[in-house]
């Protein structure tokens, strides 16, 4: 299956998991690339952006959850 052909079967809660999924991986790579000696996270900037999409992921997957048991 194509990307696109996925993309366009999905779901909204589908697309904005993954989208906030390789949101969060590309923000913990970056840390890592930015600050090589120092802990994974970073700057305190980088720590707040990381935790704002990690908590807007599991939002998410709760209301998808959410809204697949109420349908």
């Amino acid at each position: 299956m194509k990307i696109r052909e996925w993309w366009m079967r999905r779901s909204g809660y589908a697309k904005t998991v993954a989208i906030l999924f390789v949101l969060l991986v590309l923000q913990f790579g970056l840390c890592g690339v930015l600050n090589p000696n120092e802990e994974l996270g970073g700057s305190a900037i980088q720590g707040v952006f990381l935790t704002i999409t990690f908590l807007l992921l599991i939002a998410v997957l709760v209301a998808w959850m959410l809204s697949a048991l109420f349908q």
